[in-house]
Parts: structure tokens; sequence; C-alpha cells
């Protein structure tokens, strides 16, 4: 064999490598059974959207970003919480290799009685809900345990579009993402085992009629931020320690109710807020439950306007308090909502005393 022979099958190996290896998606079309022992009291899910622009300073002019930081967070609930089990999705930026070859965007840990027994790079999905390989991670992982424990759901990122047809991520300029592909995913989430106690949606804007709507068949409480909510992140402090706070009494009962901790959870973020920021605070506390009935006689009217507004320029689009746009208003719109709020400290908004708990789609009329 020639040397230029020689030459030639040593790179076209090497290539044969590189295509094999890049095409591999690690534990999402065969995920290995998982067995650990010793009950869970508590389940804890974190999906960490790290795809766009969370770049922040802080007071002494330190850059951070911000899903950088909720990571930080999330491992030390992971860490602090000796009677759960804990999921982490960090969502990355998409890398190509050699240029060609999409690299794995996504990381996976699962934290078992405050140890990480398992770290995983996966390839993010792109079907219908996009979370088809966190869905599958999920229930190979979980606990089967005949008596369930107390799960939660926490999603993390920028405000999740209502509209179609919205980019979502800074390296997948035509990836999707919207309510209505997070709802699937949930569904997938949820299958076989019910509704979440809790669900947190740490983004700006998502206590609105069409959010809150879709995702009250998958949580009992959601814990959302009607308005702007600053670096779109609320405080993970509270989810350190459940057992503390959510311990199990013989037959499964929960000491304290997760209504009670959602309200909990809530007011630390606002406190918080509140002291660190000028502009608008607003967490809500939604039950499923008891805002149904606002749900019912809402949601024809709203999700006609969100398809007439889809046609519109999102610079003639705004977000005002639904309360303040008639067709959208009833008496009873608050039942079910424990809504805490503090006014901005400056702007035309400044002398606003109370929210509705509910945010709604406008066209800017000028």
């Amino acid at each position: 064999m020639s040397r230029l022979s020689q030459l030639i099958g040593a790179v076209g190996g090497s290539l044969l490598i590189v295509l094999v290896s890049s095409c591999r998606t690690v534990g999402v079309n065969e995920p290995a059974p998982v067995d650990f022992q010793g009950p869970v009291d508590q389940s804890i899910v974190f999906l960490i959207h790290g795809d766009a622009d969370y770049l922040y300073h802080g007071a002494d002019g330190t850059a951070f970003q911000a899903d950088e930081e909720a990571m930080k967070e999330a491992l030390r609930v992971g860490e602090r919480n000796p009677k759960a089990e804990v999921f982490i999705f960090h969502e990355r930026p998409r890398k190509r290799r050699l240029f060609l070859f999409p690299r794995n965007d996504g990381t996976f840990y699962y934290f078992r009685a405050g140890k990480l027994v398992a770290e995983e790079t996966y390839r993010r999905g792109q079907g219908d809900s996009r979370l088809d390989p966190e869905v599958a991670f999920y229930h190979t992982y979980r606990s089967k345990q005949h008596t369930p424990p107390v799960r939660m759901l926490v999603y993390m990122g920028h405000e999740i579009p209502e509209m179609d047809n919205v980019p979502y991520d800074a390296s997948r300029r035509k990836g999707e993402f919207s309510v209505d592909h997070f709802s699937r995913g949930m569904a997938g989430l949820t299958a076989g085992t019910g509704p979440f106690d809790l669900l947190v949606l740490s983004a700006c804007y998502s206590g609105t009629p069409h959010s809150i709507g879709a995702m009250i068949p998958f949580a009992k409480s959601i814990v959302a931020s009607p308005d702007n909510l600053h670096l779109s992140h609320l405080d993970l402090a509270p989810l350190e320690r459940l057992d503390l706070k959510l311990g199990q009494e013989e037959g499964g009962e929960s000491v304290n109710a997760v209504s009670d901790f959602a309200r909990d959870f809530a007011r630390a973020s606002f406190d918080r807020l509140s002291d660190e920021i000028q502009t608008v605070v607003t967490v809500a506390v939604y039950d499923t439950d008891r805002v149904r009935s606002y749900m019912d006689w809402v949601a024809p009217a709203y999700d006609s306007t969100l398809a007439a507004l889809q046609e519109v320029a999102p610079a003639r689009l705004e977000h005002v308090d639904c309360v303040d746009i008639g067709r959208f208003t009833l008496p009873e719109m608050s039942e079910g909502v424990d809504m805490l709020y503090r006014a901005p400290r400056f702007g035309r908004r400044a002398d606003r005393a109370v929210h509705s708990g509910w945010q709604c789609w406008q066209e800017v009329v000028r």
C-alpha cells in the first residue's frame, strides 16, 4: 500500500469515528435502568434555560450569567435535601464539532438523598414538546415507590411566548418554544404520575390567562410573576431542607400543606426583590382548582385576542393588568389568587395600589 493510500485510510477512519461519536445522544434513546434504595419524601425537577442573553452585572460591576447562578442554587438544593430526589436539566447553547456536527447541548444531574448519583450530557429535543429528552430521563430515574413524594417542578428562563413562531434560543434561530410546547412537555412529565403539587414559573409574564390555563391540568398550585420579573429568577433558597418544611407523617400525609409552602416561597422572593429593585414587583400563587371558573370564562376571548395579535408587530404590543381590559374583567377574577404586589418606585404606574394577579396582551393605541 502506498504512503498516500495509508494516509487516506487514516483520515477516513478518523472521520468515521467523528461521525459515529457525533451522532450519539447520551441517555435519551436507551436510558439505563436505575434502582435506588430508600424512600423519597420530596421530588424536585429544575428546567433551567441557558441558551439566551442572561448576562448581568452586580453592584461592584462583576459580570454574572443568570442561568449559571440559578444552576449553583439548584445544585445546592440537590445537596441540601436529605430525603429528596432532585432532577436538574441545564439547556445550554448549541455548539458544533468541526463546525459541522452538533454537540450535546444539555446537561442532566440527578441527586438522591443529597448525593449526586448521575450526571450526563444529552442532545436537546426539537419535537412538538422540545422536552422529550428531559421526559425520558425523568421517567427513567424517578422514584417508583408506592407512596408518592411531594412533587415540584421549577422552570427558570425568559418569558415563555404565548404566541407561536417565536424563536426562543440564541443558538437555534429557527427553534420555537411556546406555552403550548411547554404544555406538551408537562403532559409527558406527568404521564402516569398525576399533576405536580407545585409548579414554579420563574419567568417574566407567566401569570397570564393562557399560561396558567395551560398549566392547570399539570399542577395543583402555581407560583408565577404576572409582570416583569427581575432577571427572570425567583429565590430558590426556600427549597433547601424540605424535610424540615414538608416532612411526612405515617401514611404519607404532609405535615405542612404544599399550598402553605407555596405562599412562603412566594413571600421570600417578593421580600428579596422588594429590597433589591425599584421596578414593579409581582409574585402570585394560583390555586388551580379555584381559578378554573375564571379560566373557563376568559379563555375564549383571550385566545381569540392572541390569534389576532399574532399578526401585529411586536413593537405595537404591550402587557397590562387584565382588569384594565373590559372584556377580560370579572368581579371574581382574583378568586384563588394570592397576590403580592409592590408598585414601581417611579413611572406612570407608581401610583397603582393593587394588581388583579392576571396580565394580558393588548395592542398599543397611539
